[in-house]
């Protein structure tokens, strides 16, 4: 007997829910009129490649291919709440992407590493690391 254990996921999406299980996906979401309106869809063949079965390039393709199927999953609700007219896809899309993505890297990774940068260049705030590696640690 194969007790194999299986990975299901999921994510929140707008208005629904979007669950992973070993072959598809599915959303479910409630459009503006209230429906329950359902979307399957087949993962991609990286599940079952060998590549999945080595432990650090499977952790990174992986992720990849989870973000991917979750901005999809995302996309397909933020178009179902819009309505027919504003579709958001190709080159808007992208773009949209690409600017929260540089604007999560601003706040996240650059404005603290900045904020450390001036406090030690204008307020001679040393790093307590800074310290110890110069031969003890100074009060």
């Amino acid at each position: 007997m194969d007790e194999r254990l299986v990975n299901y996921g999921g994510q929140a999406v707008i208005e629904g829910v979007m669950m992973r299980g070993r072959k598809y996906f599915a959303i479910a979401m409630r459009a503006p009129d209230g429906k329950v309106v359902t979307s399957v869809k087949k993962l991609g063949g990286i599940y079952q490649s060998n590549l999945a079965k080595i432990p650090f390039v499977r952790g990174l393709i992986l992720l990849w291919d989870s973000l991917g199927i979750g901005m999809s999953a995302l996309t397909d609700s933020a178009n179902l709440q819009t309505g027919e007219d504003e579709k958001l896809e190709g080159p808007a899309l992208y773009l949209t992407l690409g600017f929260t993505f540089l604007v999560a890297i601003g706040i996240f990774f650059l404005a603290p590493a900045g904020v450390g940068w001036l406090s030690e260049h204008f307020l001679h705030w040393n790093p307590w690391w800074s310290n110890l590696l110069e031969g003890g640690l100074r009060l």
